[in-house]
């Protein structure tokens, strides 16, 4: 997976918290060009599939972005990325049509200092011009 990581296909993101020498937990595995997992596939993507593609365009856009982007998962809980930037973090979920989160909630509940925030549709292209300067503002 490093060599795969080196040549850019893909990305590894670690779980927030834990030690990146030990590597306590599986790495969550981002295709580096989303649109190449319809490639082999020739129907329409399904509603799931097309979730997967934009959760892992938000999470590339984000190590384009970010040094330090992680995900964070507490029992039945995941949160898709962590961001940590300038002293502050970030706890963002991503969603291809706006609902609420479970996994969010948890987030702020534990994590009482940490910003939040949900991408979704509706403001994805307010992320894309400028993912720094969405999160400072979006973020509750």
């Amino acid at each position: 997976m490093d060599l795969f990581s080196q040549a850019f296909l893909l990305r590894l993101i670690f779980k927030w918290g834990s030690s990146l020498k030990t590597r306590t937990s599986s790495p969550k595995v981002l295709p580096g060009a989303p649109v190449f997992s319809c490639l082999a596939n020739d129907s329409t993507p399904s509603k799931e599939q097309l979730g997967r593609i934009f959760e892992a365009t938000v999470g590339n856009r984000l190590c384009e972005s970010f040094a330090q982007v992680y995900y964070w998962r507490e029992g039945n809980f995941e949160l898709d990325f962590v961001v940590e930037h300038e002293g502050l973090t970030y706890g963002i979920e991503v969603k291809s049509a706006a609902q609420k989160s479970a996994s969010l909630t948890a987030f702020r509940a534990n994590f009482k200092h940490a910003k939040t925030c949900m991408i979704d549709m509706s403001n994805y292209l307010d992320f894309e011009k400028d993912p720094v300067t969405f999160l400072s503002e979006m973020s509750i």
